[in-house]
């Protein structure tokens, strides 16, 4: 077995959280500075709205507190899904309880912010989102 856990870094990018309105969720802004890679991971638990959607939307820049944020394009993501946009491969519905969805980013902007956007949700959904960087420029501790 290779030490993986030396090599990356886990920052919480939407602290764990049971949500039951159309709000938005938006997470912190990850600085890219220092890593090589990203790859955004986010977690559902229970989803209890039985119609409920959400979208995610990933946004880049270079100020730290994402002033000048826009789309990133496709072209600078990863999908999880062989053929899909990669934001439609992590996007989640009332279908997909206990589930986990990613995203990588391949663009070379140092900021990053997800939002999380749903439709439809009148009961709790519990959902959290983690950043993992790898390819660090010195390791962690």
């Amino acid at each position: 077995m290779r030490d993986l856990m030396h090599e990356i870094q886990a920052v919480p990018f939407i602290p764990p959280q049971s949500d039951a309105t159309n709000a938005v969720i938006t997470s912190s802004i990850i600085d890219l500075q220092g890593c090589d890679s990203i790859t955004f991971f986010i977690l559902t638990g229970a989803i209890l709205d039985a119609d409920v959607t959400f979208t995610v939307q990933l946004e880049e820049g270079m100020q730290a507190n994402m002033s000048d944020a826009a789309p990133v394009a496709d072209i600078d993501m990863l999908s999880s899904v062989r053929g899909a946009a990669p934001e439609a491969s992590a996007a989640f519905t009332f279908a997909n309880p206990n589930a986990v969805t990613r995203l990588g980013y391949i663009g070379n902007l140092r900021y990053l912010q997800m939002t999380i956007t749903p439709a439809n949700n009148t009961s709790a959904a519990s959902i959290a989102a983690l950043a993992v960087r790898g390819h660090l420029a010195s390791r962690p501790s």
